[in-house]
């Protein structure tokens, strides 16, 4: 959830330095966001997925339960549609609410007032909003900091057998050809032990490597780290600020 307006070019202080790169240069900081499109720079694909987005240190968190507290999250985003200026809409996201819904409801956003977007169809970084996150970065710009490795490797185990999952599966497809749904998404949770011992960040560029996708992202929200590779976006608000020529 964000608010749009024109961004500050900054593409000769990170010329040749990717957005995986500034992100590394901001994993110090607590509240990493690092909204990746790792497969933007393919042939067919800008446009499509344009912008990565890299930000870090949320002014404050709000947390709550989407179900009682959905006008907490309004409230936030409204207070900061002031400092984000108004200003003619070009598409690119500025200050705003960067976080996660899980299943059961239950959100944790930060509320970053300052971003490094990067525009893969341009090839052009930008600072948006307010703040000097470029400032904040932990080495020199154009050299590319050292990964560290993920860690051990983990065993994830689910306690959802094949054969019931295969059961669920059928279910699925008998409701649908009832008429009773049209489209059903089935997962199984995978849980693995050790994970303190792994570096949340070193396995997101693993990650990445493995299964690169136009919305992945990579979230620090404290005790949840968010590590997501996805094929598709499942949903977008977009705030336009309101604007007047003079």
């Amino acid at each position: 959830m964000s608010s749009s307006r024109a961004p500050n070019s900054v593409s000769g202080s990170l010329a040749g330095v990717s957005p995986a790169e500034v992100a590394a240069g901001l994993r110090h900081l607590p509240g990493l966001v690092f909204l990746d499109s790792s497969t933007a720079d393919e042939p067919g694909q800008p446009g499509r997925v344009r912008y990565s987005i890299v930000t870090a240190l949320p002014e404050r968190t709000v947390t709550g339960n989407i179900g009682a507290d959905e006008g907490v999250l309004r409230e936030a985003l409204c207070a900061m549609v002031p400092s984000a200026r108004a200003g003619v809409d070009v598409g690119a996201p500025a200050a705003g609410l960067y976080g996660c819904v899980g299943y059961d409801g239950d959100f944790v956003f930060g509320e970053y007032r300052s971003l490094l977007v990067f525009d893969h169809l341009a090839q052009r970084w930008s600072v948006s909003g307010d703040g000097d996150i470029l400032g904040l970065v932990r080495w020199d710009a154009g050299s590319a900091p050292e990964w560290k490795s993920p860690g051990p490797r983990l065993e994830f185990e689910t306690q959802m057998g094949q054969e019931d999952f295969v059961r669920r599966v059928r279910a699925a497809q008998e409701y649908i050809a009832a008429g009773d749904i049209y489209q059903v998404n089935l997962s199984r949770k995978f849980v693995a032990g050790g994970c303190r011992s792994v570096d949340p960040f070193g396995f997101y560029r693993k990650l990445r490597e493995i299964s690169p996708a136009p919305f992945s992202a990579y979230l620090d929200l404290g005790d949840r780290k968010v590590l997501s590779t996805s094929p598709e976006p499942v949903s977008y608000t977009h705030l336009t600020l309101p604007t007047k020529i003079v």
